[in-house]
């Protein structure tokens, strides 16, 4: 399969008022810089937005705001250099955002330790470790 070619409109995002809001903040950050950390964009949510995108996740793509999980894949995979060019990348950057939001989840409620440096959507990191189980 070729690869196709992606382009999100920041602006338009930014603009459109059936995206979630934090869909939309995130687009004009990334509007704003083209660069942002998705540890930094983790670890800034708040606890009702992660519930949310996790329930989003749950529920798959028959969620109302379903596309809203793969545009911030995509914004936040294109904000630290790694580029989707299929629907196959979005598919794996999206499953890797639902990762990192359970993990967020599991460190807030104190049951794992997180790395967030290791937290990227890039190939080099597949095989750097996120997570770890607390030693009780």
């Amino acid at each position: 399969m070729e690869d196709e070619s992606f382009l999100i409109n920041y602006s338009a995002i930014c603009d459109d008022n059936n995206l979630l809001p934090l869909t939309r903040r995130l687009a004009a950050s990334v509007q704003k810089s083209m660069y942002f950390p998705t540890s930094d964009f983790i670890k800034n949510i708040s606890d009702d937005e992660l519930s949310d995108l996790i329930h989003i996740f749950e529920v798959g793509d028959d969620h109302t705001n379903f596309s809203d999980l793969m545009l911030i894949s995509g914004m936040l995979s294109l904000a630290e250099g790694s580029y989707c060019a299929s629907i196959d990348d979005f598919s794996r950057a999206t499953n890797m955002f639902g990762l990192f939001l359970r993990c967020e989840s599991l460190y807030r409620k104190g049951l794992i330790k997180i790395y967030y440096e290791n937290m990227s959507f890039g190939d080099d990191m597949m095989d750097k470790v996120i997570a770890e189980n607390l030693d009780d």
